[in-house]
């Protein structure tokens, strides 16, 4: 069996999906699976191997993404008969195309939905998004929602296979607590720690007023990670937040990482004030480590945190909710520890990565079957 996983979220890049496929494809190989991915170059170094296969992106900005479709499907067509399964990462209009060759090649797909794609702001673009995402939940052999509520908001057929955690990775680890945090030079500071892309729609910027208004109210000494800066990322309004709110000296941005258990031990805190999400990775590795989590109420994020039992839930968009179960968390270090322990029982009764495993093994054989 050989799986091609395709995707325009590269692996090497922090992220849900990255970790998903990392995490996934370790585990087919110890199974004696084959597979290859399909995915950007976002480093530029062309450092393609066996199994990965890096497409460099084109300068061209409005040819770009219709040049990495195209060498997709070149790819697809010269290995047609290496492949036994199209595993698709996202509903992304770029991987409409992908479907439509896997249909003529006769090879079954199998899409995984991590979360609501976001429409297009421009009409023409809005509606490209649509069209695209119809054909890949309509052709797609086989559609996995990561999670109930993504489900529903889809409507459409499909299974739900809930993310699962690496539980024998991400872990609290004291010693790595010490050497990371002596690492930055934070080894008295209160670190709050997000993980992702530095983008509106994962409320980075409801973050900063909170931590700005924190500043003010609070004499602690705290520091905010953000862990997932990608290269050549435009976050020019973010640095000018920044900026204007007067936290440069209270924030370390970090590109991304290929391992970032470490940075789970490093933080006090890990927050997640996204607007829209399915079942985010981050907040799970997070849960895993011991740490307190504060994540918005969105998505299935609240079938997983028990308010004020194994973590916090705030309403996104929410500078007063934020800097609340912040000031809570600095003024009851003891009693975090607690929420988090309970955060970690949690991950380790429902979020087993090797059950997410053997369900994906069982969709990847029914697939072949029914070809």
């Amino acid at each position: 069996m050989r799986i091609c996983f395709v995707t325009p979220y590269s692996p090497k890049v922090v992220g849900g999906v990255g970790t998903f496929i990392r995490e996934l494809c370790q585990r087919l190989k110890k199974r004696g699976i084959d597979y290859v991915i399909l995915t950007k170059d976002y480093d530029k170094n062309n450092n393609s191997t066996e199994q990965i296969i890096e497409i460099p992106i084109s300068d061209l900005r409005y040819v770009r993404s219709l040049i990495f479709t195209l060498k997709m499907i070149l790819f697809i067509f010269k290995n047609s008969r290496q492949i036994d399964v199209l595993h698709l990462q996202t509903s992304n209009h770029l991987l409409a195309p992908i479907v439509i060759i896997g249909k003529i090649l006769r090879i079954p797909i199998l899409t995984t939905i991590h979360g609501k794609i976001p429409y297009g702001k421009s009409f023409p673009l809005k509606q490209v998004t649509i069209i695209g995402e119809w054909v890949i939940l309509t052709f797609s052999d086989q559609i996995v929602y990561v999670s109930e509520d993504t489900y529903k908001y889809y409507k459409k057929r499909g299974l739900v296979i809930q993310n699962g955690v690496n539980i024998a990775k991400y872990y609290l680890d004291k010693e790595q607590r010490k050497r990371m945090r002596l690492k930055y030079n934070v080894e008295n500071s209160f670190i709050i720690l997000f993980v992702g892309r530095l983008t509106f729609t994962k409320g980075i910027y409801e973050l900063l007023e909170a931590l700005s208004k924190l500043k003010k109210s609070e004499s602690i000494n705290f520091r905010l990670v953000n862990v997932g800066l990608v290269k050549d990322q435009d976050i020019d309004s973010y640095l000018e937040a920044v900026e204007r709110l007067d936290l440069k000296q209270n924030i370390i941005n970090v590109q991304q990482q290929n391992d970032i258990s470490g940075f789970y031990n490093m933080g006090d805190v890990f927050i997640l004030p996204t607007y829209t999400e399915g079942l985010p990775y981050a907040l799970l590795e997070a849960m895993a480590s011991e740490m307190v989590v504060i994540a918005s109420d969105v998505g299935d994020i609240s079938a997983v945190i028990e308010n004020g039992q194994n973590g916090f839930l705030i309403k996104p968009r929410n500078v007063e909710d934020i800097l609340e179960k912040l000031v809570w968390c600095i003024n009851n270090q003891e009693a975090s520890k607690i929420l988090g322990k309970n955060a970690r029982n949690t991950v380790e009764s429902n979020f087993n990565f090797d059950q997410m495993v053997e369900s994906y093994l069982n969709v990847y054989k029914s697939c072949i079957q029914k070809k």
